[in-house]
């Protein structure tokens, strides 16, 4: 899988947790996600109503500009840098293991 896929599917689980964990919340306000493939956008939009209190907010807004992820906006707590920082070394952990599993499995064949 090429770069920008893996980074669109990376973006769109984590924004759905985000989204999810939000929508747990019984005060009124729920989330939504917007997604752009093909223009590299991705929101997480919270809306809604509590009593006469109204909110329209982005708490995340990210840009998948090239093969770079730029974070635009980020209003959590822990930030969301934390969630693609953890979910890109998962990869990175990943691809070393296979990388020298092929390495491993080439030495046996030349013996």
């Amino acid at each position: 899988m090429d770069t920008r896929l893996r980074y669109q599917e990376n973006i769109k689980i984590i924004l759905q947790e985000h989204a999810n964990f939000r929508n747990t919340i019984p005060d009124g306000y729920h989330s939504q996600l917007l997604f752009d493939d093909e223009r590299g956008g991705y929101l997480v939009l919270n809306i809604g109503w509590n009593d006469d209190n109204y909110l329209h907010a982005t708490p995340i807004h990210l840009d998948l500009i090239g093969d770079r992820i730029r974070i635009q906006y980020d209003d959590t707590e822990e930030g969301v840098a934390t969630d693609l920082l953890a979910d890109y070394s998962a990869v990175e952990v990943a691809s070393k293991q296979t990388k020298s599993a092929q390495r491993e499995t080439k030495r046996y064949e030349r013996l």
